[in-house]
Order: C-alpha cells, then sequence, then structure tokens
C-alpha cells in the first residue's frame, strides 16, 4: 500500500492521475473509489492499495482509499498516530454498541431473539445487538393497486377511507383550514392491548392541505387512543388538492417479530450520543485505523495496517450484509407498532419527560416516500407527532 495525492480528477468521467509519495503517477478510475462516501477532489490524500498495468501499460490503482486524518507528518501504514488505534483499542473504548435498548417502547408481547451468525468485526456487541433490537408489530397495508376494500367495523383494522369509528360524533377537522381530516389509520383494542391501549383502539388523520406546509403544527393532525362506539363518516366531499380513498383498505397485523435497524438510524443517532461504538463506526467523524482486525473479517480482505474510514461503505456494507442474515426478522410492510423511527432526513425524536418512544409508523403511500411518526411518553402518555415528506 502507498500513500499520494490526488492531482487530477474528471468528475464527468470519474477518472484521474494520483502522484505517490515516491514521485511516481498512478491512474485511477471510479471502481476504485468504492471506499469513499463522495467523489474525493484534487489535493486528497489516498492509499493506493495496489496497480495493475493499465491502457499501453501504464500502472493503474485496483483500489484508491482515504488516507487518515493526521495532525502532521507522513504517517506510513502501521504507525501509529492520533487517530489510529488496535480493533482491541477501539471496542476497549467504546464498550456499549448503541443507546437503541432506551429509545423503543416495549410491548407486552415477546418476539423470538434475533439470530445472528459469528461475526468478527461486532462479535464484542453481539449479544447486546441481540439482546436489544426492538420488537415490533409489523401492519401490513395493501398497495394501492390492489387496496383489499373491506367495510369496517370497530374490529377491523383498517386505513383511509371515509369511515372511522370515535368517541365523538363528529368527524375530527383541521385546526388551520377547517376541512375534515384524511384517515390515515384506525387500529382496533385488541390490536393496541399490548401497546398500553388499556381497552381503546387508535386512530391518526392528517391535513394534507395544511400539513404539507405546516407539519409541526398540531391543529393539522389528530391522533389519540379512542373507545371505537360511534361510527362516524367524513361528510365533506374531498378536494382537488386532497384526494382520499374512498374505500377503506384492510390492516392486517403481523405477528410480533424483531427489527433490526440500518447503518443510517445508526449514523442519525450518532449526533444525539456519539459515544457508542455504532455512533462511531456508521457516524460523521474522523478517520480510525484498526490494525487487528482477525483474518477474514470482510471477505478475505487482510485487516493488517488498513485505513478504515468511520462511516465508510466497508463497514456500512458489512453490517447491513450480516443483518440480512438475521432469522426472523420482519420486512418493511407499509406500517409498524414500535421499534425505532426509520429517518429520511435525520433524528427527529421528541423529547417530553426525556426522549418519547415510537408508538406507531405510518406511510401506507400517503405521504410518499416519508412517513407519520407517532411517539409516546414514558411517564405522562401523551402523543407527538412528526410528520416527514
Amino acid at each position: 500500500m502507498h500513500s499520494g495525492t490526488i492531482t487530477e480528477l474528471d468528475p464527468y468521467d470519474s477518472l484521474g492521475w494520483i502522484e505517490l509519495d515516491t514521485g511516481e503517477r498512478v491512474r485511477f478510475g471510479g471502481t476504485s473509489l468504492s471506499g469513499f462516501q463522495s467523489l474525493p477532489g484534487p489535493g486528497t490524500r489516498v492509499w493506493v492499495e495496489g496497480t495493475v498495468p493499465g491502457f499501453r501499460g501504464v500502472p493503474k490503482a485496483t483500489r484508491v482509499l482515504p488516507a487518515p486524518l493526521q495532525s502532521g507528518g507522513s504517517v506510513e501504514p502501521g504507525e501509529p498516530d492520533a487517530q489510529a488505534r488496535s480493533h482491541s483499542t477501539f471496542v476497549a473504548e467504546h464498550p456499549r454498541w448503541s443507546d437503541l435498548d432506551q429509545v423503543w417502547l416495549r410491548p407486552q408481547v415477546d418476539a423470538k431473539p434475533l439470530w445472528l451468525p459469528p461475526q468478527s468485526l461486532f462479535a464484542p456487541w453481539h449479544a447486546e445487538l441481540v439482546a436489544s433490537t426492538p420488537v415490533i408489530t409489523p401492519l401490513s397495508v395493501p398497495n394501492y393497486r390492489a387496496p383489499d376494500l373491506c367495510e369496517p367495523t370497530p374490529h377491523t383494522c383498517v386505513a383511509q377511507g371515509l369511515v372511522a369509528f370515535l368517541e365523538q360524533p363528529e368527524w375530527p377537522a383541521c385546526g388551520r383550514c377547517g376541512k375534515p381530516l384524511e384517515h390515515c389509520i384506525q387500529l382496533t383494542p385488541a390490536v393496541m392491548l399490548p401497546w398500553g391501549g388499556n381497552g381503546r383502539g387508535f386512530v391518526a388523520m392528517f391535513c394534507f392541505e395544511c400539513g404539507i406546509q405546516h407539519r409541526e403544527d398540531p391543529r393539522v393532525l389528530f391522533t389519540a387512543f379512542v373507545e371505537p362506539r360511534l361510527r362516524v363518516t367524513r361528510g365533506a366531499a374531498p378536494t382537488a388538492a386532497s384526494t382520499p380513498m374512498l374505500g377503506s383498505r384492510r390492516v392486517e397485523p403481523r405477528p410480533a417479530a424483531r427489527q433490526p435497524h440500518s447503518t443510517l438510524w445508526y449514523r442519525y443517532r450518532s449526533e444525539v450520543n456519539p459515544d457508542c461504538a455504532a455512533s462511531a463506526l456508521f457516524g460523521y467523524e474522523e478517520s480510525v485505523r484498526l490494525s487487528d482486525l482477525p483474518d477474514g473479517w470482510a471477505g478475505g480482505v487482510d485487516p493488517d495496517d488498513f485505513e478504515l474510514p468511520l462511516g465508510s461503505e466497508d463497514v456500512s456494507d458489512l453490517f447491513e450484509g450480516w443483518m440480512k442474515l438475521a432469522r426472523g426478522t420482519a420486512g418493511w410492510a407499509g406500517a409498524a407498532l414500535g421499534g425505532a423511527p426509520n429517518w429520511d432526513q435525520g433524528d427527529a425524536t421528541p423529547s417530553c419527560h426525556g426522549p418519547m418512544r415510537q408508538l406507531l409508523e405510518y406511510d401506507g403511500g400517503q405521504f410518499l416516500d416519508g412517513a407519520l411518526h407517532v411517539f409516546q411518553c414514558s411517564q405522562c402518555s401523551d402523543l407527538r407527532s412528526v410528520v416527514e415528506f
């Protein structure tokens, strides 16, 4: 492995030149840059893992890796510096994997423990990963092309439509424009019982006319535990700007399951709790050298003196592939009770008496690529919602 500096880079075809510290010039292409989060520019310090003869015999890099951050001076592979540490040292500095066990709502129902095969890189946190994986109730929301329309009853879980079962005789209206809210999802008391329903069901409604611009205004939402006593029908016709599906879609609760979370969740969470191992590995901070990883930790790549940037694709891809091997995990069905939120833009977990716990995550197609997240305070049981688009 040789150190050098990128001197030229064409951003259109990702072809460029690296001048090694030995004075030799090496050609490289975009396929060799898999260790970078984004395209590096001229002046970037790199390691060239190896070369092969290229066009007309010109040396071409097989893989280009980010060089570690340095406080000054030249650092060769294997030499210690302020940013370099061994795997055992890293483990000692980060004994906890994450704070995932503190942020999910525990239902009065259990699921099979997460099964994970041995993995040498994450072995020090294996038991914590298994024990802290959230229990969820997946909710299968039919695709809009096959909506599975049904006649709603107090004992039916439904999404959208113009019928709800409430405690009051009036359909909730938007506090900004006064128009009827659009039905998102209603869950029965039986489904909510393990989640603190105490004999009540749950209803979520939203104003898509006002709410897109005023998502943080509580007047554009209605989320509540309700005793489904009265059958209430939305009276006003839908508008051109906000057209709900007229029929109620059946929602099927699935058996409780464990839901492992992605590297993206840990990356967003790293800004809230940066001291855990997952925050360091998947976060946004400096690079670190893990020089004594066990052999074969990444598909046969020699770990000796391997420069590993925090949050790099190498570690992220390895973790994601490992999670796919987990048995008994729940695939995304359109909605779920419990778990930790799958954020799109960044961690937006609200606080009441401390961080609130997610009660419901629902997209169902109504929120495009985003979702409605409903949180509950563990002390006062207040509900709060966060909407993503």
